[in-house]
This record gives structure tokens, C-alpha cells and sequence, in this order.
């Protein structure tokens, strides 16, 4: 619920070039070399290079018939050069689109996907991105893609977009001598890779996420970074807030949880992930009554802290205690970062606790 250059603020000083120095790692991983120093079979560029006789096949011609075969060559030969292909792998976010706008100049809907029961479902072609070029669930179980996330802090964090599911990465041990590294969260594809296929290995088209927002609510929708919250792009934190009833200032019960766009961007994730029904499900779990009574309880100390300044410096480590986070930069390192800081905002309306 903030955005990831923010989150990764709190270890780096210099996050523009981190996320550089990843993003050419990522392709560098996808580009192993052979000992004379060239692409090995299973570069990226390497899979590129036979595309074109998969598609040019009988087989395919078969499925597809001519007039997609056509279009289908052209768009192949745009994979085949190594500096377009590097360039879908490492477009920032707001390259994306007019990445799919060159595709979609190319290719129709129907040589990627159709729509079945409300579902994208991969045609031939968008197959064979997919497995024989864009293969996501080759990198999704190597090696670097899980280190990659250890270096983007999401090791022990929470999901960008709910903020109150974990996403760990954990050692499993398999026997004496061998352990797994497991990555307990999704990968979301912020934009489909059955809809956009040639997008599926885009670093940038990442989003760290938990299944619930991903598999559970997110299923097939199409996300769009003109409509819904990119969080390398944008940040939740600034365009939301929550609230609760505001009858909760005179200390009574909690009734809802509102989540109010405060910003102009016409945001379309929070409905899409249902993130306002869910924390108003989760409230016994976030304790957020228990909040609300250390705030409602000390509302002389928020007004006036001199008035009793031990008091109010109990309150402080009340309010730390209960796993309230001061620095926006740290709110994907709790769940309920974000939500919790709200509450706190809405009592402490002079800001006397210092959340920044």
C-alpha cells in the first residue's frame, strides 16, 4: 500500500539505480552465456532466434490458417531483434502500454486469446510465446528470480497491494544436504500474460503479491496502469485513506471501514480486489477495536501531550508497542501497516505522535 521505490527507501539510498542494476540482472539471468562468451541454447535471444520456424510450420498454419500465420511472422520478427526483446524485458511501467500498442498494430485479440466463461485462454500463438520464448513458470522456479526478491525486501514483508498478507521467502530443509528455497506469494502479472503474453517475462509487469489479491480477486480481470494503481508507479498511501465511523471519536463501537480516494487518479484496484469488504471482514483480526480504546482513552494527551508529558510518552510506547508504524517507508513491514496509521491520523488530528 505504498509504492515499492518507497518501501525499498528504507535499505537503499540510491533506489532508481537499484532497480536498474535488477532490472539488468534479470536480463543478464535470462541470457546465460556459453564458455566462447555467446548466448547459450536457453538465452532468451537464443529462444527468439527459433521462433520463427515454430510458427512458420505446417502445424501452425494448421491451427491458425494463413492470414494470421502473416501477422503472426511480422510480430516474430520484432522478438527477433536483441534490443527490442530487451527493451519488453526491462520497459519501465509507463513503457508498457506502448509496448502492447505496437502488438496490438500487429497481431489481433484473437492470435493471443480468447474470453471463455469470463476467462483469458491462450490460442496457439499466445502459446507458443508463452512456453517457448516467455516462459514464466521456467523463471518463476529458477534461482535468481527468488533472489531477485530477497533483494527487493520481500523476504518478510506484506502484500503491496492488500498489506495484510504476508510474502515470505523461507528454506525448506529436504535432507541433509539439499534444502529448497521456497517463495510463499504470487508473482501477479499486473498485465495478463494470457492477454499479453509478450509481457510475461517484463520485469516491471511483476508485482509481488499474495494469492488472495492475485488468485482470489484479481482471477482474470485486466488490469490497466491508466485505471488501476501500479505499485512501481504509483502509491496507495497518497491516493487512500481509511476511515472508520466517526462516531468512534466518542468512543463507540466500530460499524465500517471506509476507504475514501482522496487523490484524482481514478483508481479501479481497490474495487477490483475488494479491499474495503475485506479489512471490514478483518477488523477483530487487526485489533482495531483495541486501537481505537488506547486512542479514545488519551484524547486530552493527543490534544495537549504537555499536560501530562510522562503519560503521553507511555502512549508513544503504547501506540509503538501495538505495532503502529511511524515512516510510510516501513508500511509493507507489518500488516496493517497502512490501515493502523490511519486510525491513529484520524484521533490524532495536530499529528502529536509524530507519523510521518
Amino acid at each position: 500500500m505504498i509504492s515499492i521505490h518507497t518501501h525499498l527507501s528504507t535499505q537503499y539510498p540510491d533506489v532508481t539505480k537499484l532497480l536498474d542494476d535488477v532490472v539488468e540482472g534479470m536480463w543478464s539471468d535470462l541470457n546465460p552465456i556459453n564458455r566462447f562468451g555467446h548466448p547459450n541454447q536457453y538465452a532468451i535471444t537464443s529462444k527468439a532466434g527459433r521462433l520463427r520456424e515454430l510458427v512458420s510450420g505446417q502445424e501452425h498454419l494448421d491451427k491458425v490458417g494463413n492470414d494470421a500465420m502473416v501477422r503472426q511472422l511480422k510480430y516474430v520478427g520484432l522478438l527477433e531483434n536483441p534490443v527490442y526483446l530487451k527493451h519488453i524485458i526491462t520497459a519501465k511501467p509507463t513503457q508498457l502500454k506502448p509496448i502492447i500498442a505496437t502488438a496490438q498494430s500487429i497481431l489481433l485479440e484473437e492470435d493471443l486469446y480468447i474470453m471463455q466463461k469470463g476467462r483469458a485462454k491462450s490460442q496457439p500463438f499466445g502459446e507458443l510465446l508463452l512456453k517457448k520464448l516467455f516462459n514464466y513458470t521456467s523463471y518463476r522456479s529458477s534461482d535468481h528470480c527468488y533472489r531477485r526478491y530477497q533483494k527487493l525486501l520481500f523476504e518478510q514483508a506484506t502484500c503491496p497491494y492488500c498489506n495484510y498478507e504476508p510474502a515470505k521467502i523461507i528454506a525448506v530443509e529436504k535432507t541433509a544436504t539439499e534444502r529448497k528455497v521456497m517463495m510463499l506469494y504470487d508473482i501477479d502479472h499486473f498485465y495478463s500474460k494470457h492477454a499479453f503474453p509478450y509481457l510475461a517475462l517484463s520485469f516491471y509487469n511483476h508485482i509481488p503479491s499474495c494469492e488472495k489479491c492475485n488468485q482470489t480477486f484479481k482471477e482474470s480481470k485486466l488490469f490497466d496502469i491508466d485505471t488501476h494503481i501500479h505499485p512501481y508507479q504509483q502509491c496507495f498511501d497518497s491516493i487512500y485513506k481509511f476511515e472508520l465511523n466517526h462516531s468512534v471519536l466518542a468512543s463507540e463501537p466500530i460499524e465500517k471501514v471506509k476507504l475514501v480516494n482522496n487523490g484524482t487518479f481514478p483508481d479501479q484496484l481497490a474495487t477490483s480486489l475488494g479491499l474495503e469488504e475485506r479489512y471490514n471482514g478483518g477488523t477483530r483480526l487487526a485489533r482495531s477495536a483495541e486501537l481505537v480504546d488506547i486512542l479514545s482513552k488519551r484524547t486530552h494527551l493527543l490534544a495537549d501531550p504537555s499536560c501530562a508529558p510522562k503519560e503521553f510518552e507511555a502512549l508513544v510506547a503504547l501506540i509503538k508497542a501495538f505495532g503502529v508504524v511511524k515512516k510510510k517507508e516501513e508500511i509493507l513491514s507489518l500488516p496493517y501497516g497502512k490501515y493502523n496509521r490511519d486510525i491513529v491520523k484520524m484521533f490524532d488530528i495536530n499529528n502529536a505522535l509524530n507519523i510521518t
